[in-house]
């Protein structure tokens, strides 16, 4: 699920208002989705190559012109980041972005 809701964040054939609607359930889905008893996250539970698919097209919406979908990806970044980065499983993420 969380893959496909990824793909229409990024397709260009939908809609402005789908992928914003997409990006905040996303958003959503990654922020709420810890098991509170072991601290496992769903992003977790994704495969490497299904993860690294989500955050490469993520990463392009930041280049696109449409402003929302700039401001999405950033804030599907930005959860993912808070994920991943202290975990130590996304170096390059800051370089990235500086």
């Amino acid at each position: 699920m969380i893959t496909l809701i990824a793909e229409v964040c990024g397709a260009n054939g939908n809609t402005p208002y789908a992928r914003q609607m997409a990006s905040i359930v996303f958003k959503n889905t990654i922020i709420n989705a810890t098991n509170e008893e072991s601290g496992d996250n769903l992003w977790y539970t994704i495969d490497d190559k299904t993860r690294g698919f989500i955050k490469e097209a993520l990463l392009t919406n930041l280049g696109k012109e449409d402003k929302m979908d700039v401001k999405n990806a950033g804030i599907c970044l930005g959860i993912l980041a808070a994920v991943e980065v202290p975990a130590g499983k996304w170096d390059e993420f800051l370089p990235m972005m500086a």
